[in-house]
């Protein structure tokens, strides 16, 4: 068996390390080359410490350098979270950005600087997530369920969203969930909905929602995780996550209207007695983002409410609401203490005054 084959070539965890200690090291020195006295020659160099190549054309700043430089950090530190994957058997030598298309590797390719609108394709962007509540949709005329005179202080109301109701209660259980849906398709996408999802042209974003409307989709976002079902869907009542599909929201679901393994059909959400079927996959997105912004919601619910402590310590936290947020500001989040809509306005600025994209920025 050679070398290739016993997997001893493979990246190990203390290159990874050492390549990134090297990068950072790299990124301080051209940090502390003064903007006027960067003047690149346009020639093929190695970065010190790594086995990347660049050249940079004449035209290129300082800071197109630092920009570039923090992606490829990012793509390390990626490739350092998933180190012990089954991914990683195929990844050989040092060759560490061989799975995002070949477009980087290192050794003889060229990577060049500062075509940026190539260097996207070169580079992941920065994972988004956000973890929203009702207080999101607030502003769009639905009712919030746990604030101040929400849904769920009236306990005829949380007696007829249970799965009990449903099955003993099924008419007026009914009821309340086709008013509840005929609400929902009155109601438009507000500004918050609408920043999230044109924030999908500089990041790749996931949405992770409480809600069981479809304003964020309507809004625009194409990766929604619905942690508590969604309300423009119905599926079997003998298996919830069986019989999905589409159905217009303006149309009531009546007994007696079958799902196609014969059971009643019924929203498809969770009900109260009900567990949630997709906190794993939320708590997976949420390990691997590298922003992370809680919008409209109290956190008094599980499993929503623990989601929160899945981030990572190192990366930007915000929280945007107008009441306190005790477990968000225990973990170190940015509070914007506001609507949903003026605080996705602020988080807007905030990103953008906080990113490096072309710009020869002075915190370095």
């Amino acid at each position: 068996m050679n070398e290739k084959e016993n997997g001893q070539n493979r990246i190990s965890e203390a290159e990874l390390i050492e390549t990134l200690q090297n990068l950072n090291k790299y990124r301080e020195k051209i940090a502390q080359v003064k903007p006027e006295d960067f003047k690149p020659t346009g020639e093929l160099f190695q970065i010190e410490g790594t086995s990347f190549q660049v050249q940079i054309s004449p035209e290129a700043t300082r800071g197109d350098l630092l920009y570039f430089i923090s992606h490829i950090e990012d793509l390390v530190k990626r490739k350092l979270r998933t180190v012990s994957s089954e991914e990683e058997d195929k990844l050989k030598g040092k060759t560490i950005m061989n799975h995002y298309k070949g477009n980087i590797t290192p050794g003889n390719d060229i990577i060049p600087v500062p075509d940026f609108e190539k260097a996207k394709a070169f580079v992941p962007r920065q994972h988004l997530v956000f973890l929203t509540g009702a207080g999101v949709s607030a502003e769009s005329g639905l009712e919030t369920f746990r604030g101040e005179d929400g849904m769920w202080t009236d306990q005829e109301r949380v007696r007829l969203a249970s799965a009990g109701a449903f099955y003993y209660d099924t008419e007026k259980c009914l009821d309340f969930y086709n008013a509840l849906r005929m609400r929902i398709a009155e109601a438009e996408p507000n500004e918050a909905h609408r920043l999230m999802a044109a924030l999908e042209k500089d990041y790749e974003v996931t949405v992770i929602t409480q809600n069981v409307d479809n304003l964020h989709e309507r809004a625009g976002s194409t990766r929604v995780i619905h942690l508590h079902g969604e309300l423009s869907k119905v599926c079997s009542s003998d298996n919830r996550t069986t019989c999905i599909k589409e159905y217009p929201l303006d149309a009531p679901i009546r007994i007696g209207d079958k799902a196609e393994d014969g059971s009643q059909l019924r929203p498809s959400v969770v009900m109260f007695g009900e567990y949630v079927i997709s906190t794993d996959e939320a708590v997976s997105c949420i390990r691997e983002a590298d922003l992370f912004v809680v919008v409209g919601t109290s956190l008094k619910i599980h499993p929503a409410a623990g989601l929160i402590r899945y981030a990572r310590p190192e990366i930007p936290k915000y929280v945007i609401d107008p009441a306190e947020i005790d477990p968000c500001v225990q973990l170190g989040f940015t509070h914007f203490k506001t609507t949903a809509s003026e605080g996705m306005r602020r988080l807007v600025e905030t990103l953008r005054a906080t990113s490096l994209r072309g710009a020869d920025n002075s915190c370095y």
